[in-house]
């Protein structure tokens, strides 16, 4: 991305989903996913589960440097979401590996 232009990268998917052997899991109450990080400030978190990209408008309604809570059950297909990141014209050229997504969750098997 081009820092210089304060450049919105475009929605990257991603996806949960629980393990399907030596047994089916899913997720009890809510999971939590959330970014940690030097550079975390410049991600958003957009609850989509959806294989359609997250709209304009669905993005800007989302801060940057957020968390989401996915309150329904994710099983063993995947539960999508997306991200996006930016970069701003205060931060020099890099490959950024700073941020880590951190999920919380309690895990069953079904």
């Amino acid at each position: 991305m081009n820092a210089t232009n304060n450049e919105v990268s475009a929605p990257i998917k991603l996806a949960l989903r629980c393990a399907n052997t030596p047994v089916p899991y899913q997720t009890v109450g809510n999971t939590t996913v959330s970014l940690t990080g030097t550079t975390a400030s410049k991600w958003k978190l957009i609850l989509k589960n959806s294989d359609t990209a997250p709209t304009q408008a669905e993005i800007d309604a989302v801060t940057y440097n957020n968390s989401l809570t996915i309150s329904t059950v994710v099983g063993t297909t995947n539960y999508i979401f997306w991200a996006v990141a930016k970069a701003t014209s205060d931060e020099t050229p890099q490959n950024d590996t700073s941020v880590d997504i951190s999920v919380s969750s309690t895990i069953e098997a079904v």
